[in-house]
């Protein structure tokens, strides 16, 4: 991921990430491969975290909205 943002950017995304609750967090990172060498499906998300797809889905929203409006301000 660090090769894909400018550093700016990823700096005002990881402060985000910190601010969220443990599981959005989590399911953003799997999602996109934040400090991994691959993003994860939501299925697979969905199995690491031991939630259901749709639960991980609503996660997954919840997140991107907050990190959204985090960096935009």
């Amino acid at each position: 991921m660090a090769e894909t943002i400018p550093p700016a950017l990823r700096k005002r995304l990881l402060e985000s990430l910190s601010k969220l609750p443990y599981y959005e967090a989590k399911v953003i990172e799997f999602r996109f491969g934040i400090d991994s060498e691959h993003p994860m499906s939501i299925e697979e998300v969905a199995r690491m975290i031991g939630k259901t797809i749709e639960e991980t889905t609503e996660l997954e929203q919840s997140a991107l909205r907050k990190i959204r409006f985090s960096i935009i301000r």
